[in-house]
């Protein structure tokens, strides 16, 4: 019953921020937004077990600079530094999914995300500015991390890593629509589509712990 409240009180936090969001409830949002990645990482601390205990700690590490990355967009002024935080994030989250198998070789996967990625970089790539090569790695990252999480539900099967390839195809999605916000074209709903696929996502991951086994 406790998870169920706690992903509850989840889903409460995250639409009343993202509505204070799309209302320019700027107050209330700075407050909600952190609340409600705090929440997500309550999961994990409450509720996840401690084994596998490097998938454990890696994640619930991740999630923590997932906070700090947060925190930091709520000002424009340290983007950067927000990217980067979400750079760290991304390496541990797929340090945490080949800490269960070791690194996952399945190529097919790698080739559809490395094509999109490309081709979604050159898209962009006229407004990045000072931000080409730092955008580039965040992507190479982010794409290394995904082919990962998909890998384990091709090479596994089952439910729990259904939902964490589910969880990294919303991230990937969450930051290219973050991205063509920022670099390309701001448009409405824009905040509501980044933070519902981007609290999914770390909200799957960390109710992963929950359910996952050492697969080893």
């Amino acid at each position: 019953m406790g998870k169920k409240i706690l992903n509850v009180a989840i889903l409460i936090s995250a639409f009343a921020a993202i509505y204070s969001q799309y209302v320019k409830n700027l107050e209330l949002y700075n407050y909600l937004k952190p609340l409600t990645t705090i929440l997500i990482i309550a999961v994990i601390v409450v509720f996840g077990k401690r084994k596998p205990k490097k998938y454990f700690i890696t994640v619930l590490t991740a999630l923590l600079f997932c906070l700090l990355g947060d925190t930091l967009l709520l000002n424009n002024n340290y983007f950067i530094y927000g990217l980067a935080s979400f750079l760290v994030a991304h390496i541990l989250f797929a340090y945490s999914f080949i800490s269960l198998n070791g690194i996952n070789l399945n190529i097919r996967p790698l080739v559809v995300l490395l094509t999109t990625g490309i081709a979604y970089y050159s898209f962009i790539y006229k407004g990045l500015g000072e931000l080409v090569i730092v955008v580039g790695v965040y992507i190479l990252f982010i794409l290394f991390m995904c082919w990962q999480g998909i890998n384990l539900y091709i090479k596994h099967k089952g439910g729990v890593f259904l939902a964490i390839a589910i969880a990294v195809s919303l991230f990937l999605i969450s930051d290219a629509i973050l991205a063509y916000n920022k670099f390309v074209q701001a448009f409405n709903y824009s905040g509501v589509l980044i933070l519902l696929t981007y609290w999914l996502a770390i909200g799957i991951i960390a109710n992963s712990t929950m359910y996952l086994k050492n697969t080893k």
